[in-house]
């Protein structure tokens, strides 16, 4: 009985999935290969990833309700059967592989570029009434640091824990600290 109430949870979503469009369809790939990068389950057939990070990932549960908004009918009827983290909040334009281990931050940059990391307790945000950040590709943002602002991000930037980002950096540096310090260059 119990695998039957799983799967109908999962029905919901995956036709979402198929109904979208190619470029959200590729978006939710590259969402899924960063969850599953380390996982037995990264050599399974689509569904069956898709099934396993519905089910079992709930951080992945929002990153997928965040690609699919723009279905009106569907997204609010899976959201009945599978839950959204209610501590996650996905706002803005962010490119493929998006990745929230951890169930708990607030992400809202005007655009982030590919394989954006986020670890437990980040804000991401304006200053009242100001502009949103923007990320390059391939960023961590380390657990409760704060990026807000009208400021850039670069590429290939780690951004350290607790550290508060208030400036633009430049590609290929480590930031720590508060305020925050460029510690390392590549």
């Amino acid at each position: 009985m119990k695998v039957y109430i799983q799967i109908w949870r999962v029905i919901f979503p995956y036709l979402i999935l198929l109904s979208m469009n190619k470029k959200d369809k590729t978006l939710v790939q590259e969402d899924m290969e960063m969850y599953l990068k380390y996982d037995e389950w990264r050599h399974k057939k689509t569904w069956q990833q898709f099934a396993y990070c519905m089910i079992c990932l709930p951080s992945f549960r929002n990153v997928f309700y965040y690609r699919s908004r723009d279905n009106k009918i569907l997204s609010p009827l899976s959201k009945l059967f599978l839950k959204p983290v209610i501590s996650i909040k996905i706002e803005g334009d962010i490119d493929g592989g998006l990745y929230i281990p951890h169930n708990v931050a607030i992400i809202g940059p005007r655009k982030a570029g590919k394989n954006l990391h986020i670890k437990p307790g980040v804000v991401i945000g304006q200053i009242s009434g100001g502009k949103f950040p923007r990320f390059g590709d391939n960023v961590l943002v380390g657990a409760n640091a704060t990026v807000i602002g009208d400021i850039t991000i670069g590429n290939n930037v780690k951004i350290g824990a607790g550290a508060v980002v208030n400036k633009d950096i430049p590609d290929n540096c480590v930031v720590v600290g508060n305020p925050c310090q460029i510690v390392k260059r590549k």
